[in-house]
């Protein structure tokens, strides 16, 4: 029997499996075990689902080229495509496999522009087939196909802006999620009972509570949206111990970062530790944890602006 870290209830072992602390479809790779079945769908039907749909999340993961379970990407659109020429008619092409958009069909017909005929053809299908299928002499169509060879005829360059509004909200409850989650393993049963992650669990179990609570609830001290300059760090968690509280931050995708109290126990960590940290790299690197003193933390090589934080 074993406690579920999110239910509070004691199960049976098989009642267990594998959590992503980090989800997987956003490239996480550092997993614990110590949340029951019953939980972990929930996570992942509300906390980790919201996250993965959050339009910046999506734009990350596709600039990152990290795929779901599937190895599909996230998909931006959920209507076709209208290309910002008007004279030309295409259809989207998307990859089954990835759902990436690969490139635009156009319905094969020709148009007489500044005495010259021109051709929009399917670019699917073999030009000499297209040019077989169309009413033309011949000697337009020997003027199509010289165009062709020279590559005067260039792939046009489907131009768009995406636009949406974007919640931070989604994203603040994933990172408390890794954060608590994070303590829970490193601190064990100490930090069950700890008073700000007991508030943190009654969001994660009702994420609609998040806009309800109180910062003296859940003390988030920064939100930041920006590239981190740490090349070969994918995702990155850190509990530092301060005075008298413990601090989470969470960088997720090296993009955008999180910084909250998670308790105001310092004493969850040992003496001899200042530091527990999660580093998940990008490529086939092994995933680091470990406990740090004092005199270990790299404060030259990762820049985290609120560890040294005193909070009285």
């Amino acid at each position: 029997m074993k406690t579920c870290i999110i239910c509070k209830e004691p199960k049976k072992n098989d009642e267990f499996n594998i959590e992503h602390v980090i989800p997987d479809s956003a490239g996480g790779t550092y997993t614990i075990n110590n949340v029951c079945k019953d939980c972990n769908n929930l996570l992942g039907s509300t906390v980790d689902y919201d996250f993965l749909k959050n339009p910046l999340i999506k734009v990350l993961l596709i600039h990152h080229d990290i795929r779901n379970k599937k190895g599909k990407l996230p998909r931006l659109f959920k209507k076709s495509l209208q290309s910002l020429n008007s004279k030309i008619k295409g259809k989207p092409i998307y990859n089954d496999r990835t759902g990436k958009l690969e490139k635009i069909k156009y319905e094969t017909s020709t148009e007489f522009i500044d005495n010259t005929f021109h051709l929009k053809y399917d670019s699917l299908e073999p030009i000499e087939d297209i040019l077989n299928e169309i009413e033309l002499e011949d000697k337009y169509k020997k003027e199509i196909m010289t165009k062709i060879e020279s590559e005067e005829y260039k792939e046009e360059k489907f131009n768009f802006k995406y636009m949406s509004e974007v919640s931070v909200e989604s994203i603040i409850i994933e990172s408390l999620k890794i954060a608590y989650e994070f303590a829970n393993d490193m601190f064990k049963l100490e930090y069950l009972d700890d008073e700000l992650g007991q508030n943190i669990r009654k969001v994660l179990n009702y994420p609609k509570m998040f806009g309800e609570m109180k910062l003296k609830q859940i003390p988030l001290l920064d939100f930041e949206i920006n590239k981190v300059q740490l090349d070969d760090v994918k995702h990155l968690i850190t509990l530092s111990k301060t005075k008298n509280h413990i601090i989470a931050q969470v960088m997720l995708l090296n993009y955008i970062t999180t910084t909250f109290i998670i308790s105001n126990n310092a004493k969850l960590f040992k003496k001899d530790y200042e530091m527990s940290i999660v580093i998940d790299f990008w490529g086939e690197k092994n995933l680091i944890k470990k406990n740090l003193k004092s005199n270990e933390i790299p404060h030259d090589e990762i820049n985290l602006s609120k560890i040294n934080l005193e909070f009285e």
